[in-house]
């Protein structure tokens, strides 16, 4: 995650709803897209399916600062909807990986780390209280 805070938003499309909308790939600022939705849109320099689905995780979806999880869920709609299914299962596991980077913290890590994994494992345990049962055994 950038260094940007929620403050450092520059454009703010929170509960909008267009029928479509249309941009250029560069340029973008930072951007808050919780309840932002659409049907349709396209961006100019781009074409290709598998361009449009790298742009979107790495530069639009990339640039929101809401938390949300909605706007990953808009884009993979409207993907589906213009007949990129398979690529819209890219974005879906791009909103996994990003809610899980929520769960263990802003620090991405590799996804083969095992501390990583160890870390999320433990919080979840300790958040369902399982971990209680396994005290009194020991």
């Amino acid at each position: 995650m950038s260094p940007h805070g929620k403050n450092d938003v520059q454009l703010t499309l929170r509960g909008t709803t267009v029928a479509s909308w249309t941009a250029n790939k560069d340029g973008w600022p930072l951007l808050y897209l919780a309840g932002f939705k659409y049907s349709y849109f396209n961006i100019l320099e781009l074409k290709d399916s598998t361009d449009i689905v790298d742009w979107g995780i790495t530069t639009f979806l990339a640039n929101d600062r809401s938390g949300s999880l909605q706007p990953y869920e808009q884009f993979a709609a409207t993907l589906s909807a213009r007949g990129f299914g398979s690529n819209a299962d890219d974005v879906r596991y791009a909103e996994r990986d990003y809610q899980r980077h929520q769960l263990v913290g802003n620090a991405a890590p590799h996804p083969y780390d095992v501390l990583a994994v160890y870390r999320l494992w433990l919080r979840l345990r300790l958040l369902s209280g399982a971990w209680l049962g396994w005290r009194v055994l020991w």
